[in-house]
């Protein structure tokens, strides 16, 4: 019966038959029609493969499985009949193998009895015409790819009973624009929404506690989703920190995140280019290396003090940033973290911090004044360069207090800063690096409260018209060392 030349159009299975073994019809290129008798238990891996023909099938209540080739994951059970049209599933059915219903396009109307509990892996992957579909109460689990690229499907309700849908689930279904999450369901795989390039809508359960890597990215039109205070996991890519959860939702335009989110991973929201709100509540601990990166839209953020960490280019590009209050609790400040956000006029920063990376600020040209932590004692360089930059071309900064635990400040932290007047160095700053104040020759007046000479690079300024006030004790030193002598006049404080 494997033959193409199978000469019959129509298979009935008496109620004997307990087992289609595997390849059984696989081929059968003029098989219309396939009645399977009430005691079939088992259908073998590519039982039914490519019969190119057949319109309908049901599977019996009584049937369990759709075993797999030995040695594989593969069931393939009726892969490619791309005449199917029409698939009842019974209420048994608990087991399966991979792509079962693989590349059957015509595949448009569907009914899954109550009491089927699991659609495996592939089973609906690539079935281009399948627009809609009602799943049982009693499913469990959702596979790895189970609707992958379904493009007709315009929507989605996942039943309470589910606790989780699997990876790239839902990958591709370019016609969906609403979701249900049900309330059971506590994860959601990685890419599970992801290019679903019509989704407005998600509903997400009240259980979900992890969203996988890339879960709803691209999702260009999402507009409303509900994050719910039991997600505590962004996750991540396997052998990776990137989570970009909702990278590329460039329609969504609030977030509220959880209390109990205490890590947001790598690009979570980057590219969301119309988002902006955020509320991070109190309990998150990180915010990660590219989280709100360019989201343009992004006009003020309140970072909690239970955050302890911004990473590098969190906020980078987010050119409609005007606020930005950073809780007490955040000790460092990434690499590029804020570089960028032009329109950033309103900084405060946290009293703990301690250090502030690479280019954080650069480029900040509406920031007029910063107030320095007490506790600040390093400006790290890029790796493998000398170079902080920190500040540099913030070109509305007026004034600058250099703080008393200064001790690393790498290259040009002020570089490029022209409007800057005012410079005060407080008892205790230890170092001031290499090009800190280049480019910056409107400055008039220095104040060096510092007794002992800091550790000056003999290129920190390029001014030689300021006025330098230093203590009296203290004005001989000052006047015969070079780098101060030369910045204009000195005298005492």
């Amino acid at each position: 019966p494997r033959s193409t030349l199978f000469p019959y159009t129509t298979l009935f299975r008496s109620g004997r038959v307990t087992t289609i073994g595997q390849e059984a019809f696989s081929g059968c290129k003029l098989l219309t029609t396939a009645t399977l008798g009430s005691e079939v238990r088992t259908i073998g891996y590519r039982a039914f493969y490519g019969c190119a023909e057949l319109s309908e099938i049901v599977l019996p209540d009584n049937v369990t499985e759709l075993t797999t080739k030995s040695y594989s994951d593969e069931a393939q059970t009726f892969a490619d009949c791309v005449a199917l049209t029409k698939l009842t599933i019974g209420k048994k059915l608990a087991k399966m193998g991979d792509n079962v219903f693989y590349g059957c396009t015509a595949l448009k109307s569907v009914t899954i009895s109550e009491g089927c509990s699991f659609i495996g892996n592939g089973f609906f992957n690539g079935c281009t015409k399948l627009a809609s579909l009602t799943l049982p109460s009693t499913l469990e689990a959702i596979g790895n790819f189970a609707f992958y690229k379904c493009t007709a499907l315009t929507n989605i309700i996942i039943p309470d009973n589910v606790l989780s849908i699997g990876s790239e689930a839902f990958f591709g279904c370019t016609a969906m624009t609403e979701a249900t999450i049900g309330d059971g369901v506590t994860s959601v795989g990685q890419e599970a929404f992801k290019d679903c390039s019509k989704l407005q809508t998600v509903h997400v359960g009240k259980d979900v506690k992890t969203l996988g890597y890339q879960a709803f990215a691209n999702c260009t039109v999402l507009n409303n989703i509900n994050l719910t205070d039991r997600i505590t996991t962004f996750d991540t890519k396997a052998y990776s920190d990137r989570a970009e959860t909702f990278l590329n939702c460039t329609s969504l335009k609030t977030i509220v995140l959880g209390k109990r989110v205490s890590t947001m991973y790598e690009g979570a929201f980057s590219g969301c280019t119309s988002l902006a709100t955020v509320e991070i509540h109190d309990g998150c601990e990180v915010i990660g290396t590219q989280c709100f990166y360019g989201c343009t839209s992004l006009n003020s953020i309140d970072i909690p003090e239970s955050v302890t960490s911004i990473g590098g280019e969190a906020f980078y590009g987010c050119k409609k940033l005007a606020t930005a209050t950073i809780g007490d609790g955040v000790t460092t400040i990434g690499a590029s973290a804020f570089s960028g956000c032009e329109t950033l006029s309103s900084l405060t920063l946290a009293v703990g911090l301690t250090a502030i990376g690479y280019r954080a600020f650069y480029g900040c040209k509406a920031l007029k004044s910063v107030e320095l932590p007490d506790y600040l004692t390093d400006f790290p360089a890029k790796a493998y360069s000398d170079n902080s930059e920190a500040f540099a071309q913030c070109t509305s900064l007026t004034k600058v207090i250099l703080v008393k635990r200064i001790a690393n400040m790498g290259d040009g932290v002020f570089s490029g800063c022209t409007n800057i007047a005012q410079i005060e160095i407080k008892d205790g700053c230890k170092v001031i690096g290499g090009k800190c104040f280049n480019g910056c020759d409107k400055i008039q007046t220095i104040v060096n409260n510092w007794v002992e000479l800091p550790e000056t690079a003999a290129n920190a300024f390029s001014t030689h018209t300021a006025a330098l006030y230093v203590p009296k004790e203290s004005f001989a030193t000052y006047k015969a060392t070079e780098t101060w002598s030369k910045i204009g006049t000195i005298a005492t404080i």
